[in-house]
């Protein structure tokens, strides 16, 4: 997943350096590249994680999108057949995906993926994404609570209910299913850090 932001130089040298590091030997097949910008624009500072999200995406899909209004190139890399740009959807086989993304200024960013494991959905039941749930109460005895309620009949009611914990003085935060719940062997202070102007502490 290329910065690709369409223009001459810029994609020019940022094809020269996905060459010279991922084709140094003979891969026997074209590395496949691309870019969300060429679908949606470029997101500016969101577009590092629309490319991230575009490679969850494929992940979950099994399918890599195609490029929009990509016609050709001549760059030494694409007509040597080293590097080819995806312009059809093309089935994939999940394995390591690799993102780039550039920011003004000469910042430059490099994020190397590969397939993660598939949870086990009759663990959650019926909703098959795993959540995690702020839930309040106004005394410390927010785990009994927990372990009373968190049984699989109770979760509905759990996660309708997970929202509106501003008034109470206690929290907590649960996963699904009861056998993640377990109290602290001890109890800890609460500690507070000001960072001064944030960046650092």
């Amino acid at each position: 997943e290329g910065h690709g932001t369409g223009t001459v130089a810029g994609d020019g040298q940022e094809l020269r350096a996905i060459d010279a590091v991922y084709n140094f030997n003979n891969r026997g097949a074209p590395l496949l590249v691309g870019s969300i910008k060429s679908n949606m624009g470029h997101a500016e500072g969101a577009s590092g994680i629309m490319s991230l999200i575009k490679l969850l995406m494929a992940y979950e899909t099994g399918v890599i999108p195609q490029n929009l209004n990509y016609v050709s190139s001549s760059h030494e890399s694409i007509v040597c057949k080293r590097i080819e740009v995806v312009t059809n959807n093309k089935k994939w086989n999940r394995g390591y995906a690799a993102i780039n993304n550039f920011g003004f200024g000469g910042t430059n960013a490099h994020m190397i993926l590969g397939p993660g494991n598939r949870f086990d959905q009759d663990r959650y039941g019926d909703d098959a994404t795993p959540n995690a749930l702020i839930f309040g109460r106004s005394n410390e005895t927010i785990m009994n609570y927990f372990q009373k309620k968190l049984s699989d009949r109770y979760w509905n009611y759990v996660r309708k209910n997970a929202y509106n914990v501003s008034k109470f003085p206690y929290r907590g935060i649960v996963c699904n299913g009861q056998n993640l719940v377990r109290e602290a062997k001890e109890k800890l202070n609460v500690a507070f850090c000001f960072t001064g102007q944030g960046a650092q502490w």
